[in-house]
């Protein structure tokens, strides 16, 4: 209610940027999308609507950039770099006392006293982000400090360390945020333990984020996790779309192959002499990208016997693969693809048959073959 009452003006708005693994080089890394470009886009579509925003980068590589400049997650240069924003040891002291007792306990006695923590510095915590006026532009904090990344990420029992807590207790008790956006899918914040549903003030996520509004524009083929992060951060999902998909085609030997393989079947109605030269050079080069073992050809595939069984089979092979959905880039939040990538989207999308596949639900292939009888 009162973030829908104040004006755009006043209001205190924090992105944050997932970073895992914890890596420099892994801020920002929200599945299928480019999120510094999308965090640059909801930043531009925040400062036209009047917030309270001012000297924004030129570019995604830009804001990064400007990020990598001061304390990240990154404890091999932390001691090294400056900090833009911190929270007093006593501050953060009396946000942890509000914690239940057995969630402080949890933490110290899994990471020992705050001091301790690698964002502690001179009687105070570090956070890692950068202010653009008064919009905040932060960094997820790792979830723990000398583990395996990529098995806490999603540890069911790992309670969050003290800067983890300080970054969200700093958001929203000394900068004094409204609303978060988290950035791209997906954040460690919905991993946290507790319970899957219902969730009581024991649970992590419940007691690090608070009532706060979390909005989450999170990558649309994956609802499984986007639930996930509704039911246990009280998210509001916004749904944005997949990379842009394009055909794999073919290319270097697969591509001299597809190649081969029509020359042949010309030549097979008007010069069968030709066809056989060419027929023992596509077995050489199918012997060579080692495709007779994929397609589990054999040893003897010499005679035009043979031939008739197995060049068919590579010939579907050669389409299969050139026909191919892949991912052609990222996609950016707030911008449609364009162009070529905006076609072959589109006609990705429309080979796929919808509901019962039938009649005008049927894929665009059938409806052309259709078409054409």
């Amino acid at each position: 209610i009162e973030l829908a009452r104040l004006p755009n003006g006043d209001k205190r708005v924090a992105l944050i940027l997932a970073n895992y693994p914890t890596r420099d080089g892994r801020i920002g890394n929200g599945v299928g999308l480019d999120t510094p470009a999308a965090a640059l886009n909801i930043l531009r579509a925040m400062q036209a609507e009047g917030y309270p925003l001012a000297q924004l980068p030129d570019s995604g590589t830009e804001l990064i950039q400007q990020l990598l400049g001061g304390v990240t997650n990154d404890l091999d240069s932390i001691d090294l770099r400056p900090c833009q924003q911190s929270m007093a040891l006593e501050e953060y002291l009396a946000a942890f006392n509000e914690l239940p007792q057995e969630n402080r306990d949890a933490v110290n006695a899994r990471w020992g006293a705050p001091d301790s923590d690698p964002m502690f510095r001179s009687g105070r915590i570090m956070i890692a982000g950068l202010r653009f006026g008064l919009t905040f532009v932060g960094i997820q904090p790792a979830r723990g400090y000398q583990v395996d990344p990529s098995a806490v990420y999603h540890d069911p029992d790992l309670v969050p360390p003290h800067g983890y807590l300080a970054f969200y207790f700093w958001l929203r008790k000394a900068y004094g945020a409204h609303a978060v956006v988290h950035v791209g899918k997906h954040g460690n914040l919905e991993w946290l333990p507790g319970k899957g549903v219902g969730l009581s003030r024991t649970c992590w996520p419940d007691a690090v984020l608070g009532a706060m509004p979390n909005i989450y524009p999170f990558i649309v083929n994956d609802p499984g996790e986007g639930a996930q992060a509704k039911r246990r951060t009280q998210a509001v999902i916004i749904d944005h779309l997949m990379p842009p998909l394009t055909r794999a085609e073919t290319y270097g030997p697969l591509r001299n192959l597809e190649l081969l393989a029509d020359e042949f079947y010309e030549a097979q109605l008007l010069d069968p002499r030709r066809a056989r030269e060419l027929q023992r050079d596509i077995l050489e080069l199918v012997r060579e990208t080692h495709i007779d073992r994929e397609l589990a050809l054999g040893e003897n595939l010499d005679s035009d016997a043979d031939a008739a069984l197995w060049l068919p089979r590579l010939d579907t092979y050669l389409c299969d693969l050139k026909e191919s959905q892949i991912r052609d880039g990222l996609h950016i939040f707030g911008q449609s693809p364009q162009g070529r990538l905006r076609t072959d989207t589109l006609l990705a999308l429309l080979r796929i048959p919808r509901g019962d596949g039938r009649g005008a639900q049927s894929s665009l292939l059938r409806a052309l073959s259709k078409a054409f009888g």
